[in-house]
């Protein structure tokens, strides 16, 4: 499976071939004054220590579906229901992303939808619900108080 860097690349040569569009020059701008930094060990709870599984089984309480959606509006709408669910004290919201397999090569919003929770101050613990949840195709995160 390609990687986030390996997607950016992809995205880079097409736009570079077609021309580079505002949107194409904006999310560059923002990728580059938002850097990702590798968590270490330190930074990422084991998904089976007490308090993963113990935000496992909190029950989700609003989903979000990006199913259609671009990129730019797919992070913007996380954002949007993050603080959304946080203000009506939600505690666990499911994302659904989709799996990608009606997308022309690698998925992107996978990659993109995790990379952005990763980041998120609103974003606690995350994992990957049941099949019956959306499975690969979908995230839950505990939302931070």
């Amino acid at each position: 499976m390609p990687g986030f860097e390996d997607i950016l690349k992809q995205w880079d040569d097409a736009a570079t071939s077609q021309g580079k569009s505002r949107a194409h020059h904006a999310l560059e701008q923002w990728l580059s004054d938002n850097p990702v930094n590798p968590k270490t060990e330190t930074d990422v709870s084991p998904q089976s220590s007490p308090r993963h599984i113990a935000a496992k089984r909190l029950p989700v309480e609003a989903s979000l579906d990006l199913h259609g959606l671009r990129l730019q509006e797919a992070i913007a709408e996380i954002d949007r229901f993050l603080i959304q669910s946080r203000a009506a004290g939600k505690r666990k919201v499911l994302i659904v992303h989709g799996k990608g397999n009606h997308s022309s090569g690698a998925p992107v919003l996978r990659t993109a939808v995790l990379n952005h929770l990763q980041r998120h101050r609103l974003a606690g613990a995350m994992g990957i619900p049941g099949r019956s949840e959306g499975g690969s195709g979908a995230v839950w995160v505990v939302i931070k108080r």
